[in-house]
């Protein structure tokens, strides 16, 4: 009996076009069917996946998610960090300036990061030899745009931990701000 009351709601020509492929992602639904999709007309319950009718739902629920916080993004909205506002802190040896905390980083050289982080704790601890520490290292690309080189030999990476722990200071920072 939904049905019914539904069809009779509904155009034949938009009953079609909801019933339709989706088509190219980056193509917005028809207006029309995100109208009818915000007037409750369409639904997730009579609306087949992957069909236009069933984008123009999840576009009328993006749109009212948006609304309900202006100013923010939806990826704000969600609960995720505000891009650019990662205050990630991670250190690293690079050849060129020693040791560094880099402020900021993005995804992938955080990731990149905390693994040179790694090396360093396992070459420390003695379960990763020098040359084996050498060996990962040193065909590592240079880091950010500034293009520094991390630092691959193991005697100095070793004497800078070494003063760091003599004068008190961290041997290695890792401050996640999604934590």
């Amino acid at each position: 009996m939904i049905t019914v009351a539904i069809r009779s709601l509904l155009s034949p020509s938009l009953r079609r076009a909801a019933s339709r492929p989706g088509g190219p992602r980056n193509k917005p639904p028809s207006p029309r069917l995100v109208d009818a999709a915000r007037a409750g007309v369409l639904r997730r319950e009579n609306t087949a996946e992957g069909s236009a009718g069933r984008r123009a739902v999840y576009r009328a629920q993006y749109e009212e998610r948006i609304a309900r916080r202006p100013g923010v993004s939806a990826r704000q909205a969600a609960g995720h960090i505000p891009v650019g506002a990662e205050e990630t802190r991670l250190s690293a040896i690079f050849r060129d300036v020693g040791f560094a905390v880099v402020v900021g980083a993005g995804r992938a050289d955080r990731r990149r990061l905390a693994r040179y982080d790694s090396l360093v704790g396992q070459l420390r601890g003695g379960s990763l030899s020098g040359a084996a520490f050498r060996r990962r290292v040193s065909g590592w690309k240079p880091y950010g745009a500034e293009g520094l080189r991390f630092e691959f030999d193991p005697e100095i990476v070793l004497a800078i931990l070494a003063i760091r722990e003599a004068s008190g200071e961290d041997l290695f920072v890792y401050e996640d701000a999604a934590a």
